[in-house]
Order: structure tokens, then C-alpha cells, then sequence
């Protein structure tokens, strides 16, 4: 797939996740995903499953795998752009905070996958990865701490006309 089709996959699934991408962040405290806290055993906070889009059992029935959008918890904060007065500066700031936040956080899910052999891709714009999953695999995914959601990604059609 060329450059130019990537960057409009990219922004495609950036626009299809704007609407749902900004949930609850407050889920879980200690440990999560890129802020490994070691913690007494006493205090650890129990880590809850993150949803998954019913969609996804359907593809995992007829197809076996499922590509899937795990939606990270953590994103960036990107108020103190306004503070700003350069459009330069500004484009910067986003940039570096967009992509320090998915470095830090996708890090460990980053690893796991690479552990399991999984096939993935990250993004940064919204942070969260496409992952190829089976049944196995996305009941490991919706355990971790961090991940916030995960949605069936659906192939976007573009209009050739």
C-alpha cells in the first residue's frame, strides 16, 4: 500500500473514532499500561475488563480472527496549545505530546504483542493500536491495564469515482 493510502487510512480511522474516542480515563490508577507502579499487594487496584465491541465476537465466529481498535485509556493533553501564539509552535506542541503519550503508553502493549507474535499497527493520533486478534488473544487485550475499549475496525470504503 502506498503513502498516500495509509495517510488517508489513518485519518479515516481517526475520524471514525472521534465520536467515542474520549471516554472515561479513570478506570484504573496504579499499573497501567506505560506507568508501571509497584505497589504493596494490599493496595494494588483491581484492574476491570475493558468492554469489547459485540461486533467483534460476530467476526471471530465467521472468520476466526478479528481486526480490532484497542483504544488506549491514557491520551494527550493538548490544552496548552492555547497558550501558544505561532501556528509553528503550536503544530509542535501537538506533535510531541500526540506522539510522546502513545510512546510511553503502547510501549508495554507493544511488547506483549510482539511476545504473542500478534500482528498490529500503531496510531498516535488517537492512541490505540489495530490489532489482528483471535478469541485468545482479545480476552488477554481487554484484561490489561490501560486499554479503556475494544471496537471492531471496519475497513473504510473509499469512493474511486
Amino acid at each position: 500500500m502506498n503513502r498516500k493510502w495509509m495517510v488517508l487510512l489513518d485519518w479515516l480511522v481517526l475520524l471514525a473514532m472521534l465520536g467515542s474516542a474520549w471516554g472515561p480515563t479513570d478506570r484504573v490508577k496504579a499499573g497501567a499500561v506505560g506507568n508501571p507502579i509497584a505497589v504493596p499487594e494490599e493496595e494494588a487496584v483491581p484492574v476491570a475488563k475493558a468492554p469489547i465491541d459485540l461486533n467483534i465476537h460476530l467476526a471471530l465466529e465467521r472468520q476466526g480472527t478479528a481486526q480490532v481498535l484497542v483504544i488506549l485509556q491514557q491520551q494527550a493533553d493538548l490544552s496548552g496549545a492555547d497558550q501558544l501564539q505561532a501556528k509553528a509552535d503550536k503544530g509542535a506542541f501537538v506533535y510531541e505530546q500526540l506522539t510522546s503519550i502513545a510512546e510511553q503508553t503502547q510501549a508495554p502493549l507493544r511488547s506483549f504483542l510482539d511476545s504473542r507474535g500478534a500482528e498490529y499497527r500503531a496510531y498516535w493520533i488517537v492512541n490505540m493500536l489495530m490489532v489482528t486478534v483471535d478469541d485468545a488473544l482479545l480476552d488477554e487485550l481487554a484484561w490489561l491495564p490501560g486499554v479503556a475499549r475494544i471496537e471492531l475496525y471496519a475497513q473504510p470504503e473509499v469512493d474511486s469515482s
